[in-house]
Formats: C-alpha cells, structure tokens, sequence
C-alpha cells in the first residue's frame, strides 16, 4: 500500500485519520463525508510529503470555527502547499496560520524564527 497516490475514502463513517500517516507517497486524500470531528486528526497526515489535495468538507470538523486556518496549521511551513476542499489558502490564511505558529512556539518556550532565512536561537534558560 506504500505506492498510493489518490484515495478516495468519501462517505465511509471514517472517524480518524490516525491509519493514513504512512502513507508517504499519497498525493491527493478525499476523506469528505465521514465522521472527523477533530481538527487534531489532520495531525496525523501532516507529515506526508507529497500530500498536496485534502478534502475534509462534509465532515463535523468543516463547521469548527476558523476550520481552514486550524487545518492548515497542522502542515507548518507546507501549509501554503495544501489545496483544502479544493482551494488553495489565501494569503490571509497563510498569515493566520503563521501568527498561530509563532504563539504556539512561544507558549512550548521557544524562540521564533522570524524568516525563512533567520537563523534559529536556543531559548533563554532560566534559573
């Protein structure tokens, strides 16, 4: 199974996405209709280097607030890469999804790189 590229699991009662994590070579995930109702699943597939297509609509988790953006986050700097029910992130989005970013490093006790190019400095130790 490790030479998938496209599935289509829409309308399956699919409630994880916990089974699809090594998947490496999957390009294009349709898991619409199912039964996700936590955008913490998306962490799972976060990590697949060639996913680029990833439909969620039709699912629970499609009505969360700010339901792109939280997807997104999960993908890190590939966010940008991400067609989400078939629409590439807007610049707003990509902003959002950045500014949560760098309040999540903060809060774990790290400190944000503030480019592409800037280099990363160790946190500040405490005594």
């Amino acid at each position: 199974m490790g030479h998938i590229v496209v599935l289509d699991l829409s309308q399956n009662n699919i409630s994880s996405l916990q089974g699809f994590s090594k998947l490496y070579s999957l390009e294009s995930l349709d898991v619409g209709c199912n039964q996700l109702s936590e955008v913490v699943e998306v962490k799972h597939i976060s990590s697949l280097p060639c996913l680029e297509n990833l439909i969620l609509l039709g699912n629970p988790v499609a009505i969360v607030v700010d339901y792109r953006v939280r997807v997104l986050e999960h993908f890190g700097s590939h966010a940008g890469e991400i067609c989400l029910d078939n629409d590439k992130p807007t610049q707003k989005e990509l902003d959002t999804v950045a500014v949560l970013q760098a309040i999540r490093i903060v809060k774990e006790g790290r400190t944000p790189t503030l480019g592409p190019e800037a280099p990363s400095f160790p946190s500040p130790r405490i005594s």
